[in-house]
């Protein structure tokens, strides 16, 4: 199942996406399975993760069945999560955008929620992918 979250370019992204992690680690999923994974620049936390224990230490991370982990999509690329949160921050260039909203999107194997700004993604995806995403829009 996909579900969508509306976060304007004015609201606070890292915040809205981290709600979402929070919904499904009180619901009583493990940490080790959730990712939020961001499309442009790192989330707060995985800057700082790295700051304070190096690129080793925030890669030991991603083992730990307890903590959720945090990445980009272009650092997660070839791997998987069964939730994933896909935080649409921004892309590096147009004409990537759309592989790495792909990319992004196809690393959840049972849940995926995408936070973001439905005029940004439905330019990105296109029109059949703008009608999917507000058959999949919930509020925050």
């Amino acid at each position: 199942p996909v579900k969508f979250v509306q976060c304007g370019p004015e609201e606070d992204m890292e915040q809205i996406a981290e709600h979402e992690v929070f919904k499904f680690l009180d619901e009583g999923f493990d940490g080790g399975d959730v990712v939020l994974l961001t499309t442009k620049s790192q989330h707060h936390m995985q800057r700082d993760l790295k700051a304070r224990e190096g690129a080793d230490g925030y890669w030991d991370a991603f083992w730990s069945k307890d903590e959720h982990f945090y990445c980009t999509v272009g650092g997660f690329k070839g791997l998987d999560r069964p939730i994933v949160v896909l935080a649409v921050n921004g892309f590096h260039d147009v004409e990537t955008a759309r592989d790495f909203l792909y990319v992004g999107m196809s690393r959840a194997r049972d849940q995926l929620v995408i936070v973001g700004d439905f005029d940004e993604l439905a330019a990105v995806g296109g029109k059949e992918f703008a009608k999917r995403l507000t058959k999949a829009r919930t509020e925050s």
